[in-house]
């Protein structure tokens, strides 16, 4: 029996979604694509990255589902030196993922990693699985983590409803991100790439401003005008904030 017999819905779905993403155009519309896909499985917390640390600027695409309160924990305390993600891409085989598998993973964590997962749990991310679409070399790599905020019995009985294609739909998006972020890469920068609030953060700080009057200025809070910078900050691939300051005006992103 061949594997659409087996699996007949899957098999169409994958169908769905080749067609969904070939119709999308940008990065932005492929991601969420992507995301109604996932979240019509019951994989409504999938986190997708795929970099060259070498080359960030080049190579680097980072899409989550999680909420944006996380985004913004994650980014303005660093945590990215704590999670665990890159190293589950460091092996072809999949790996369970989050608080409810975290127990079984304890050999492979460091205590800061298990603290950065219990973090992610009360967020709401409990159980995953990754999908390493590239192993970690001297150029770019990455995967999926296929999250979600079900428990352990649940996630396991979808896993068994859903995994056989999992990893399929996983490579076929990777491959659709990747055209879509050639495409872009090709096309001459004339849309502005940051938002309007990043804009207005990096505005304040070539005013001389500190963050707290930044964030006086913008009735928001610190942390969210960190967020703003260090977001602007990759979007421009810059080191730093006041790099990203003066990449900002050298693009007319930003005029005084």
């Amino acid at each position: 029996m061949t594997e659409e017999g087996l699996f007949p819905h899957a098999s169409l779905e994958l169908l769905d979604l080749h067609q969904n993403l070939e119709t999308a155009q940008t990065l932005a519309e492929r991601w969420r694509v992507a995301e109604r896909y996932l979240n019509q499985l019951g994989i409504d917390m999938p986190i997708y990255m795929f970099l060259n640390p070498r080359a960030p600027q080049e190579t680097q695409m980072v899409f989550s589902s999680m909420p944006e309160c996380w985004s913004a924990h994650y980014l303005s305390e660093d945590l990215a030196i704590h999670d665990p993600f890159l190293k589950t891409c460091a092996t072809l085989r999949p790996t369970a993922t989050g608080a409810e598998y975290l127990e079984q993973n304890l050999h492979m964590l460091t205590e800061a990693e298990q603290n950065f997962i219990n973090q992610a749990a009360e967020a709401g991310l409990r159980s995953g699985i990754s999908s390493t679409l590239k192993r970690i070399n001297p150029g770019a790599f990455g995967g999926w983590n296929f999250g979600s905020s079900l428990r352990r019995a649940e996630f396991e009985k979808l896993m068994r409803e859903v995994q056989p294609n999992l990893h399929l739909a996983g490579m076929i998006m990777h491959q659709y991100f990747l055209e879509a972020q050639s495409a872009e890469a090709q096309t001459p920068a004339q849309i502005p790439i940051l938002s309007p609030r990043e804009r207005e953060a990096l505005l304040f700080l070539g005013q001389g401003l500190r963050i707290a009057e930044i964030a006086f200025r913008m009735g928001i809070r610190k942390v969210t005008v960190d967020l703003h910078l260090k977001t602007a900050r990759q979007k421009l691939g810059a080191a730093t904030r006041e790099e990203a300051l003066a990449k900002a005006i050298s693009t007319g992103e930003i005029t005084f």
